[in-house]
């Protein structure tokens, strides 16, 4: 009989705790972080104010809070725009209610952190907001941080209809790329959405920008509302030819079609370096207004050398409402990319629980060669 048993379950007896002002949504979002002074958690607060700008109306605050430490106290970053040119025609932006920190992730030198609902301000005497969304980088030892980075405007795309409304931000994912970013943008051509590579390396305002209208079959097949670029992950899904990136898998969340408002994911190639999107797959879900696609996980959950994809409809009624379900498609390896058997996985059947409303990848937590899955209830939380 062994003397020593070794566990590799997550630590629930010596947590540390850090807490935000009541209403500010403190622990929104969230991301590790190491540097020389320590290690930190990075926490998002998007509806937070600002001591240094009490001026602002609820814009939001990313704060750095030190782990193994005997204080349990955070710092607050205090971004703000720093705008020196602005596209013609703009006479302002608008940080009020911005949802900074919104969306963090870290790179390999920077942590970027988004306001989904940062506004750029056009006529000036109707005071039309658009609500653009805007990303910023701190550097990895919080002595710098650079905010003049924006999409991309020009002659044609400078409108409400394309990108006026992007809401970029409102996820953010790691690429494969040390220092790149994938961002939704489901505001995109009203609001079918899509997505940019933001590289956080690189100080140029022109990102590689993908939407519905960079691939026909998208753009034709999706209708207004749609919002693609609501959830969205990136890792190799069946074979890689012909793709200038890795794979995407992105949820549509509000996809319709005859049959109504059912949702959708689809796995993407991009090709040409921002010029098309190619459609290597689609699902489509099996229940009206169940968020079908409101959460996206890319993981091999089976060890078999293929990713697959977890897909949440946390709107899903099973026996209750709003129960919620995940769907679990697993990798082929092959031009299939994904089999169309599907396992399910149902949390505690609890009305309003919203099982599958975000799904984490883990990583293999308990040494088993297996990527462990984080699976989010409103009352419960699930490892897989």
């Amino acid at each position: 009989m062994c003397n020593f048993c070794y566990g590799f379950n997550i630590d629930i007896e010596s947590v540390e705790q850090f807490t935000g002002t009541t209403g500010s949504q403190f622990g929104y979002s969230s991301t590790l972080h190491s540097n020389s002074a320590g290690s930190w958690v990075i926490v998002g607060a998007p509806r937070d104010n600002m001591t240094s700008a009490t001026f602002l109306r609820n814009p939001g605050n990313v704060y750095r809070c030190q782990l193994l430490q005997n204080t349990k106290s955070c710092q607050p970053f205090m971004i703000r725009t720093n705008e020196g040119t602005r596209p013609p025609g703009y006479y302002g932006y608008e940080e009020d209610n911005q949802f900074l920190g919104g969306s963090i992730v870290r790179t390999k030198t920077k942590i970027v952190a988004c306001a989904q609902l940062w506004k750029d301000l056009s006529d000036q005497s109707n005071r039309i907001e658009r609500p653009v969304g805007r990303c910023h980088d701190i550097s990895h030892n919080f002595n710098s941080i650079e905010t003049n980075k924006r999409i991309r405007y020009n002659s044609y795309y400078n409108n409400g209809y394309s990108y006026g409304m992007a809401l970029i931000g409102t996820v953010a994912v790691p690429t494969d790329n040390d220092d790149e970013v994938m961002v939704g943008g489901p505001g995109m051509w009203n609001d079918k959405g899509g997505f940019i590579f933001y590289e956080a390396d690189k100080t140029s305002n022109f990102f590689t920008t993908y939407s519905a209208k960079t691939s026909n079959t998208l753009y034709n097949g999706l209708l207004d509302n749609a919002e693609m670029g609501l959830s969205m992950d990136v890792g190799r899904i069946g074979p890689q030819s012909g793709c200038s990136r890795t794979t995407v898998v992105t949820g549509i969340p509000h996809f319709a079609n005859q049959n109504g408002h059912l949702g959708s994911f689809v796995v993407l190639c991009p090709t040409g370096g921002g010029s098309n999107l190619a459609v290597r797959k689609q699902f489509i879900g099996n229940k009206i207004g169940s968020g079908y696609g409101l959460s996206v996980c890319i993981a091999d959950v089976n060890n078999d050398g293929n990713n697959d994809v977890l897909v949440g409809a946390p709107l899903q009624k099973v026996v209750s409402y709003d129960e919620g379900t995940v769907f679990v498609y697993y990798g082929t390896g092959d031009s299939q990319y994904l089999d169309s058997s599907v396992q399910n996985l149902y949390g505690n059947n609890q009305g309003g629980g919203r099982f599958g409303a975000t799904i984490v990848n883990l990583g293999d937590i308990n040494k088993d060669n297996i990527d462990g899955n984080y699976i989010n209830q409103l009352v419960h939380k699930y490892l897989f």
